[in-house]
């Protein structure tokens, strides 16, 4: 099945998503809110269905099929595959990836996000952020996975990477779920290396990424880089995102030297 889903993202809060690919928001986007009784009881049911069968629903009320769709973005075909269901109190969170099959080697696939509610006749979405966030080299999607320890409560962390000339350089991106839809609140510079470009002691570059938390709250945290030159770069929530402090360092660059 093939769809030209051209979604929204959400509002101003996800400013920097926009660069990470994503349209601009519907002006009049807004989360759903519960007036009647049933709405509860339409969402307890779908709660208590196995995952298996909550993903499958979710991914068919977004795409019309249950296990594997085609999309067009930007003129491009993606094959999406649904991933997991999270719920945000009454919202369902379906977690997608995107493959572009027929990508050059800068190419990249997606990370996608869709928010759904509960009916009579089960999932119906309500906000839809089909590339979020960009993926790796030659159409493939991100990897990513769900981070209960590092904030204070959950966040997806999504990594992508991408190899040119022997040099591969890593992004990683913080993603939090909030009501009003995904909100990208960090990007920084993930794992890399240099060592298909260059086998001189002198120029080699590594450096591999571990986040870790710092502050009780979910306030800050470290991304602590080893390998050849290890480091320590902190980032503190200012507003909305995670900016760099002014006395950390940059993170490693396996480009630079």
């Amino acid at each position: 099945m093939k769809l030209s889903l051209r979604m929204p993202c959400v509002l101003a809060l996800i400013a920097i998503g926009t660069a990470l690919g994503c349209p601009a928001a519907k002006a009049d986007y807004k989360p759903r809110l519960f007036s009647k009784p049933e709405d509860v009881i339409w969402t307890t049911a779908l709660k208590e269905l196995s995952e298996d069968v909550q993903r499958q629903l979710a991914f068919r009320a977004v795409f019309g099929t249950e296990r594997e769709a085609e999309i067009a973005i930007d003129q491009e075909t993606f094959v999406y595959v649904p991933q997991q269901v999270l719920w945000l109190d009454e919202t369902a969170v379906l977690v997608t990836l995107g493959r572009n099959p027929g990508a050059s080697h800068a190419g990249t696939g997606w990370f996608g996000v869709h928010y759904l509610t509960a009916g009579s006749s089960g999932f119906v979405p309500i906000g839809n952020w089909p590339s979020l966030v960009s993926g790796n080299g030659f159409g493939g999607p991100p990897s990513w996975q769900l981070n209960k320890d590092l904030l204070n409560h959950t966040v997806i962390v999504v990594e992508s990477e991408y190899t040119a000339q022997g040099i591969t350089t890593g992004t990683v991106t913080l993603v939090e779920f909030q009501p009003e839809g995904p909100v990208v609140v960090a990007e920084l510079a993930g794992s890399c290396s240099n060592e298909g470009f260059t086998d001189d002691p002198d120029k080699l570059r590594t450096a591999t990424l571990s986040l870790a938390p710092m502050l009780y709250g979910g306030g800050a945290f470290a991304a602590n880089y080893m390998g050849t030159h290890p480091t320590s770069v902190i980032y503190e929530r200012t507003g909305t995102l995670f900016q760099r402090t002014a006395k950390s360092p940059p993170a490693p660059d396996c480009e630079d030297f």
